[in-house]
């Protein structure tokens, strides 16, 4: 999981840093962020179980795919209206 590599106070800081950055005036990108993020999470997610499978690889994807993972949450967090 995302937790693994990024604690939820970093990712606290990230969504306050996001929220008060511009993108909240993105507008229709914000809103297909905000669709797309929810799939592209559970793909994420996926694909880390998978690379974590291979040792030479997971060691390096792994990580990799746990702070994208982190900072998509932090994003949704910040600009998506729940």
């Amino acid at each position: 999981m995302a937790d693994q590599y990024v604690s939820p106070e970093q990712i606290n800081e990230l969504a306050k840093v996001l929220a008060s950055s511009d993108l909240q005036d993105q507008g229709a990108t914000t809103d297909k962020f905000c669709a797309m993020w929810p799939n592209v999470e559970q793909g994420l997610s996926a694909l880390q179980g998978v690379v974590a499978l291979v040792p030479s690889v997971g060691i390096l994807a792994g990580p990799a795919i746990g702070i994208v993972r982190a900072a998509g949450a932090a994003a949704s967090q910040a600009v998506c209206k729940k």
